[in-house]
């Protein structure tokens, strides 16, 4: 991520994520339908979801 700089926002949440449990999280996508779409990476997901929040863009669904 050259085009990032050195103390972006993103960079304390990746290292923020790989402290969190997410063991739940994990079992429940592998407990998926192994026919269905593959689901997206779950740590990669919190990042996007707390970096949103963060930067003021929370989720509009539902």
């Amino acid at each position: 991520m050259d085009w990032l700089p050195e103390h972006h926002l993103v960079f304390f949440l990746l290292d923020l994520a790989t402290d969190l449990d997410l063991g739940v999280t994990y079992a429940a996508c592998q407990q998926r339908d192994p026919h269905g779409v593959k689901a997206y990476e779950p740590r990669m997901m919190v990042v996007l979801l707390l970096y949103a929040y963060c930067v003021g863009q929370p989720s509009k669904c539902c």
